[in-house]
């Protein structure tokens, strides 16, 4: 091979078996400690898949941290606490690890290709859509920049413009998701459950760096399919999602979905339960009207509060903008409520999330009478034709998509994007969960009182303010 580096061997994964790893270097330390996640309960499993599957810098030392992110010198150290806006000098991950200047860096370019891929992924979805959206940028992202991590040439170049990680090498980009995964479990008083899983066709041979990135950067689980399963291949995988989403999404892949063509399954869950800072009282609900776009009215049930919240109206959107965070204030909600009635598609229009971003970022502190429905939205989606629409044509395509970086020996291209997202507002809270699986086949101001009604269909955002990550984005319409 003339001296070049030889490339690594290509491993089978053990069938439906969890590996502990060795100091997450991605190496079993044997046979016999493969566990079987599919015989331990709900919360053993959750349990077990958080513990084997820290991120490689979750295991190791700052010094070792720092060396893999450039030198040493010069690295300001940035807390991350789960209070907006809070910074210390000893900044701290999941596992009490110091987060560099350069990783929090890493991160917040992260977020800002995440924010043009959510207004880009919502403009697709809401042209052939006439009632309400629920999805999660976050969620799908996750799930195509760990798919990213197997493509090659022209389809990882489609991949880079479309993710919108032209200003992260493609390590990088990985990095900083192993970073923004250590500080997703700093808060206390609001539950995110974020888990990933790859599942493969038996003996489809996978390559060493694929799988050691997965399992090291995104915590990744893998396993294989189970033609054997009560219910088909799918009911393994449909019982993982539910449990992730705390049973919110329990039939995640229809029957049929994985056939003797289907080769690898790459899977992200997500689930959101978060209660107010300041919450509604339940007496204080009502059944109000809410006035749809055509112009006719429906009865909803609508909570009502009023205290201070940080609002905006802009002028851009021709929009107004509450916040309402939850208890740690490290996430939010805002509403973007249209100013006039029937001109949400005007809106939506209009919206640029790295925009909206600063406008967000601009608000000030308003006495706010407050007026909002309580309401539950469900959406499920095939991302093909939208990733496509988008510019991921190669990665569709059976003669040209490149996927050699995730089995060299195999023609692989991706058939599908399944999405599926869930999110519920009501007096104490919300409670939202989503699923992706990408389907791989062979080939401050003097206050003043605002009145917000909420009577018309808004959009909606559930952000993590910290790093201005978005997790959840939807509109309410007041259309089942």
């Amino acid at each position: 091979m003339g001296g070049g580096r030889r490339r690594p061997p290509l491993t089978p994964i053990p069938d439906q078996r969890e590996a502990v790893y060795n100091n997450n270097t991605g190496r079993p330390q044997s046979e016999q400690q493969y566990t079987n996640v599919f015989d331990l309960s709900p919360r053993q499993e959750v349990d077990s898949f958080q513990f084997l599957h820290q991120p490689t810098f979750g295991a190791r030392s700052a010094r070792e941290l720092e060396s893999r992110g450039g030198k040493r010198r010069g690295h300001e150290r940035v807390a991350v606490d789960g209070t907006r806006g809070q910074r210390r000098q000893t900044p701290r991950g999941a596992r009490g690890d110091v987060l560099t200047k350069q990783h929090v860096k890493l991160i917040e370019n992260l977020s800002s290709a995440s924010a043009i891929f959510s207004s880009s992924l919502y403009s697709q979805l809401r042209k052939n859509a006439s009632s309400d959206i629920v999805f999660s940028p976050f969620s799908v992202h996750v799930a195509l920049t760990m798919t990213y991590l197997g493509a090659q040439k022209a389809t990882a170049r489609e991949m880079i413009k479309v993710l919108g990680l032209s200003k992260l090498r493609k390590n990088k980009a990985h990095s900083a998701y192993a970073a923004l995964l250590q500080t997703s479990q700093l808060s206390t008083s609001v539950e995110l459950n974020l888990a990933n899983a790859v599942f493969v066709k038996p003996n489809l041979p996978v390559e060493e760096t694929f799988r050691q990135g997965l399992v090291q950067m995104y915590r990744a689980k893998f396993g294989h399919f189970d033609f054997s399963a009560v219910g088909g291949p799918e009911t393994p995988i449909n019982t993982w999602v539910g449990n992730v989403t705390k049973g919110k999404i329990p039939d995640f892949l229809a029957p049929g979905t994985i056939d003797n063509t289907t080769a690898m399954i790459i899977v992200n869950a997500l689930y959101f339960k978060g209660s107010w800072l300041k919450t509604f009282r339940l007496a204080d609900t009502a059944e109000e009207p809410f006035y749809l776009d055509d112009g006719t009215t429906v009865t909803v049930p609508m909570m009502k509060q009023e205290d201070n919240f940080k609002y905006k109206r802009s002028q851009n959107l021709k929009a107004d903008i509450v916040e309402l965070p939850y208890k740690d204030q490290r996430y939010s909600i805002f509403i973007v409520l249209p100013v006039s009635r029937g001109t949400l598609s005007q809106v939506e229009q209009s919206l640029k999330m790295e925009e909206l971003t600063s406008e967000l970022e601009s608000m000030g502190n308003d006495k706010v009478k407050l007026f909002l429905p309580r309401f539950k939205s469900k959406s499920r989606f095939s991302l093909k034709e939208p990733m496509k629409r988008l510019g991921m044509r190669s990665s569709f395509n059976t003669k040209r998509a490149n996927f050699r970086g995730i089995s060299s020996g195999n023609q692989l291209f991706i058939s599908d994007v399944i999405h599926e997202a869930v999110v519920e507002v009501n007096e104490e809270g919300t409670e939202a969960s989503a699923a992706t699986a990408v389907k791989i086949s062979f080939k401050s101001r003097p206050f003043r009182t605002v009145n917000f009604r909420a009577d018309h269909p808004f959009l909606y955002i559930i952000r993590d303010n910290t790093y201005k990550m978005v997790l959840f984005m939807g509109r309410y319409t007041g259309v089942a």
